[in-house]
């Protein structure tokens, strides 16, 4: 499914401001537990689940995306290659849908 098999980036809290590391390059979020900090964090990991999975294997053709299937692609890629996190990352969803 996806290009490699490594785990989506881990946000990180640096001095009460919530970041995430993607290709080497620090994403600053917002204000570490708040809601803005967890909506950018579970839109960055989608753009990085997205451009970690090959085009062939997309279970939707490219173009028809919405916010409501990339969260249900990312809650199933998720439950699937890091069970352990699921209720993280549905908690950072259901930030993002509000």
């Amino acid at each position: 499914m996806t290009k490699s098999h490594s785990s989506p980036p881990k946000m990180g809290n640096n001095g009460g401001t919530a970041f995430v590391r993607i290709n080497g390059k620090r994403i600053y979020l917002g204000k570490f537990g708040s809601a803005e900090a967890a909506q950018n964090y579970a839109r960055c990991v989608a753009e990085w689940v997205i451009s970690n999975t090959d085009p062939g294997q997309m279970s939707m053709p490219i173009g028809t995306a919405t916010v409501n299937k990339l969260a249900i692609a990312y809650l199933n890629y998720v439950q699937q290659n890091n069970p352990n996190r699921y209720y993280e990352a549905r908690s950072a969803i259901k930030t993002l849908m509000m």
